[in-house]
């Protein structure tokens, strides 16, 4: 397949192009990636309804604050699954992006705490 750019030049489109996307991991994010969702799925369940685990809350769409997701995995949670390393709230929301989960910065975009969510 040929395509002319805006330029006039021609560009050549075959299985043989190489077509990277700005959204997916990069190998080091992919493994912490894998990492994150086993620390969140294996996790114990919560027995306290009113403090569900995060799983529980990503499972009932509950908005995640990405600042702690990131310091509950950073406290153990990614070391229990094998992990050398720490991840930073940046990468978590690419995660939860990744995995269709809710999340949010818990201050707002003129740097204030969230009141509600």
């Amino acid at each position: 397949m040929i395509l002319t750019s805006p330029g006039g030049g021609a560009v050549d489109i075959n299985e043989d192009t190489e077509i990277s996307l700005h959204l997916s991991p990069t190998a080091q994010q992919s493994a912490l990636f894998s990492h994150i969702t086993r620390a969140v799925t294996s996790a114990p369940r919560t027995t306290d309804p009113e403090n569900p685990s995060w799983h529980e809350k990503m499972l009932m769409y509950d908005p995640v604050i990405l600042e702690d997701l990131t310091a509950w995995l950073n406290e153990g949670q990614l070391t229990r699954v094998g992990y050398d390393g720490e991840a930073s709230p940046t990468d978590v929301k690419k995660w939860c992006e990744s995995k269709s989960v809710c999340c949010l910065w818990r201050g707002n975009r003129r740097g204030k705490e969230r009141k509600r969510l």
